[in-house]
């Protein structure tokens, strides 16, 4: 899935909430690609005390343009926490 061809859904930094958001997706049959960013990533080689690593893990979940209300819609309507855009 191309960058311009996509929309960000969802964003998120409990892998258990990604991993429903993105159950819902295969479920439904909607193409979905995703990207994570580890904001601890240094604090790992220098010290992370006070550090809530699993809280440090970002995710991102895209959709192509033309499935973005249907999933949308799906996510929100079964939501629990994060952020759906």
């Amino acid at each position: 899935m191309f960058f311009w061809n996509r929309r960000e859904l969802w964003m998120g930094t409990s892998m258990e909430e990604y991993a429903r958001v993105t159950g819902l997706l295969r479920g439904a049959g909607i193409r979905y690609d995703f990207r994570t960013v580890d904001a601890a990533r240094d604090a790992r080689r220098s010290g992370s005390l006070g550090v809530d690593l699993a809280a440090a893990m970002t995710y991102y979940v895209y959709v192509r343009k033309e499935d973005f209300s249907r999933a949308a819609d799906l996510v929100s309507r079964s939501s629990s926490g994060g952020d759906c855009r």
